[in-house]
């Protein structure tokens, strides 16, 4: 019970509901001590209290994942190049590492939302599902383009006629 209670993952929507399971109104004039724990019957209500504590430990766990996607898109390089011989025009470099990145983050973005503990970041997980699905599809439409315009110029090799002189 003394452990559940210091979790540093507590949040006051945690402690709002130890107090409401409690029946007591901590205040900070007041300290929890043993004796106030016994005084109000705390240990009665243990297994709720660790239940709590335990949601609490998941949910933090929870926001440490969704912030190291968010973190990680924050420091992801894109390369980009010259598109030929124009003049400020570029293209998107390679993708495979940006792919993987995206594969990464809807794994973790999926096992989050599968979470029973995901509901006070439910709005953060959905909305960065929205973003990282439409990236994913402007992702494939950038890649069919890289892959159409490398095509368009093998075929235009593969017409080219060479003469040999000697």
């Amino acid at each position: 019970m003394i452990t559940d209670l210091r979790n540093p993952s507590l949040r006051s929507r945690h402690w709002e509901e130890i107090e409401t399971v409690l029946d007591y109104k901590f205040t900070p004039e007041d300290p929890i001590t043993l004796g106030k724990l016994e005084e109000i019957d705390a240990f009665q209500h243990t297994e709720t209290i660790q239940e709590i504590s335990g949601k609490a430990s998941s949910e933090a766990s929870l926001e440490a994942i969704l912030k190291k996607v968010e973190d990680s898109w924050k420091s992801l390089e894109f390369v980009v190049l010259p598109y030929k011989d124009f003049k400020d025009i570029y293209i998107l470099g390679g993708t495979d590492e940006i792919q993987v990145q995206l594969d990464d983050s809807n794994i973790n973005i999926a096992t989050i939302a599968s979470s029973r503990h995901v509901g006070p970041i439910k709005s953060r997980v959905e909305d960065k599902a929205k973003q990282l699905d439409l990236f994913g599809k402007t992702l494939v439409r950038v890649q069919s383009y890289l892959h159409l315009n490398s095509n368009v110029v093998k075929l235009k090799f593969r017409n080219c006629k060479f003469s040999r002189s000697f």
